[in-house]
């Protein structure tokens, strides 16, 4: 496989990160990034497991009243098929490569993530793994 056939195969996630998140993922070892469970995270995160296609606005309102997020994925859908991300420190231009860290993503999952690196404590959110490239 060539190295244009390689990029075209990558399915990036773009997430800009606050300077504090930006900073633990450089330092501290932090592998995992959270999302809120919202219709705006469920589109772009999710997708129909039997049709390889995006969640109807139906489905994510009726997801989003339900009272156990965590059936998101017992109940036939998915996560979209990335392969990396790249994280941005806030939302800078494309030629300023200081400010993108591109990471190979491990798992898209649903759960209570560490309150440590930003996770609430009090429900589940999406936990993006990832690790170097």
């Amino acid at each position: 496989m060539t190295g244009k056939e390689k990029i075209r195969n990558m399915m990036v996630l773009t997430l800009p990160l606050k300077q504090i998140y930006w900073d633990m993922i450089l330092s501290d070892g932090k592998d995992e990034e959270y999302r809120e469970i919202t219709p705006y995270w469920m589109k772009r995160l999710c997708m129909d497991e039997d049709y390889d296609e995006p969640m109807s606005k139906e489905d994510i309102e009726y997801i989003c009243a339900s009272t156990y997020v965590g059936s998101l994925f017992d109940a036939g859908w998915k996560p979209k098929p990335y392969t990396h991300i790249d994280f941005t420190l806030g939302y800078p231009r494309k030629d300023d490569a200081r400010r993108h860290m591109k990471k190979q993503i491990v798992s898209i999952t649903i759960g209570h993530g560490k309150p440590e690196w930003g996770a609430p404590k009090d429900r589940e959110v999406f936990i993006i793994k990832f690790k170097e490239l």
